[in-house]
């Protein structure tokens, strides 16, 4: 019997959820979560567990190259930020444009962060009217959040050229 991989993490999410759930209900003491909250975590799941083929055969299709149930609506706005970067999304990169684009992108992220923590008592969407943050944590936190959002990009690149 062969098991998939989407299988493999539906069942475990099931065991862990039935197993907190049993605990939950054998020690109803020991949990702080109240009804709205585990109603809001079982949707959540329910939610989870059924989307997750669909956007996994989604994202096959899309990374394979084959038409999807979406082309129409995204395949103009892909084309127009190839044109616009100067992309071709028939060619690949070699190692050098592929680390220009990494540094690249780590750069902006980190300053788009930074800029956004500095400068947050300015912005919209700010209803709890948060004060900026700091220079020093605000630069920690890009920092931070770069780095390990790369390193998980890098991690998740090595994984795929060595499962092929």
């Amino acid at each position: 019997m062969q098991i998939d991989f989407v299988t493999l993490i539906t069942l475990v999410l099931s065991v862990l959820l039935l197993g907190y759930l049993t605990l939950t209900l054998l020690y109803p003491e020991k949990s702080d979560m109240s009804s709205n909250g585990w109603l809001q975590f079982v949707v959540y799941s329910l939610v989870l567990l059924a989307t997750v083929r669909p956007v996994g055969i989604y994202l096959a299709r899309v990374l394979e190259g084959e038409r999807t149930w979406l082309d129409p609506i995204l395949r103009p706005f892909e084309r127009l930020i190839y044109k616009l970067c100067a992309v071709s999304a028939d060619k690949e990169m070699n190692w050098r444009e592929y680390a220009f684009a990494v540094l690249g992108f780590s750069a902006a992220t980190l300053l788009l962060t930074y800029a956004i923590e500095r400068l947050q008592a300015l912005l919209p969407f700010n209803p709890q009217g948060l004060a900026n943050v700091g220079p020093d944590l605000a630069w920690n936190t890009a920092a931070s959040f770069t780095t390990k959002h790369q390193l998980a990009v890098l991690l998740a690149r090595d994984h795929d050229e060595l499962s092929h």
